[in-house]
């Protein structure tokens, strides 16, 4: 009997503790990233992280996670964003071409296109988001448990990257810059804006490479107004490089499924 993989993460996750609404979608200043300029606030979130500078000499990205089928190895190129996730239970990836999914018994059920990449964003947040197509709203202050952060809305031009439809927030310590939490949008590329906004706290963080990169990501939900952690996730033998991989470690395995959008 096939097995079906319980999915680990819920991305439809409500959590709308962030007060003043209204004002916080209020935009004060918008500005376009020609992969030259960024805002001020954004500028000093890198380097609170380590610095863009830094990010940008590393080649190779991986992390072990645990989900209900056990131990996932995620490795990712940084210039190409090539992927592999490997587990005792499937392997898929992203060759720089399509996506592709070796699943010999059959064990699979979620949606390998939007899974390949998706805590590769989370995972590198805030670096990911100097990606060139992105544009940067900075907004009002907004309060979070009773703590208020600086808010930087990040969006994406047509046709840049999978979802560009997708949306995110940095949520970031006004003293220290460094950021504290993510709301996200998911589109699961049907081209509609999602209006369900999602959060994620980066509850703490470790210095690798010179880096401040997530070790614990806690994501939040809403039960009869009490908001409550629902799922966190640990991110363990992390290892960034300045050496990229051979590109052959990316290519499908003989046999394996190019998974069509």
């Amino acid at each position: 009997m096939k097995k079906t993989v319980l999915v680990f993460f819920s991305f439809f996750l409500i959590f709308s503790c962030v007060e003043n609404k209204k004002e916080e979608n209020q935009p004060i200043k918008k500005i376009v990233n020609d992969n030259k300029k960024y805002p001020s606030s954004l500028v000093k979130i890198f380097n609170a992280h380590g610095g863009l500078s830094t990010w940008q000499k590393m080649k190779t990205l991986s992390y072990e996670i645990e989900t209900t089928l056990g131990t996932e190895v995620h490795t990712t190129d940084l210039n190409s964003r090539q992927a592999v996730i490997a587990s005792n239970a499937f392997k898929l990836g992203f060759d720089g071409v399509g996506v592709w999914l070796e699943d010999k018994e059959g064990v699979y059920s979620g949606n390998a296109t939007f899974y390949y990449n998706r805590m590769f964003y989370f995972y590198t947040m805030p670096f990911i988001i100097a990606d060139e197509g992105a544009f940067y709203t900075e907004r009002k202050d907004a309060v979070i448990e009773r703590k208020t952060y600086g808010v930087l809305h990040i969006g994406f031009e047509r046709n840049v990257g999978e979802s560009p439809e997708d949306e995110y927030i940095i949520y970031y310590n006004k003293e220290t810059y460094q950021m504290e939490w993510l709301g996200y949008t998911v589109t699961y590329f049907d081209g509609n804006k999602n209006t369900n906004w999602q959060y994620i706290k980066y509850d703490t963080w470790r210095n690798i490479e010179g880096l401040l990169l997530p070790e614990k990501l806690v994501w939040y939900e809403q039960n009869n107004r009490v908001f409550t952690p629902s799922q966190t996730l640990i991110f363990t033998n992390v290892k960034i490089s300045e050496t990229a991989l051979i590109k052959s470690f990316f290519q499908a395995p003989e046999g394996s499924e190019f998974i069509e959008k």
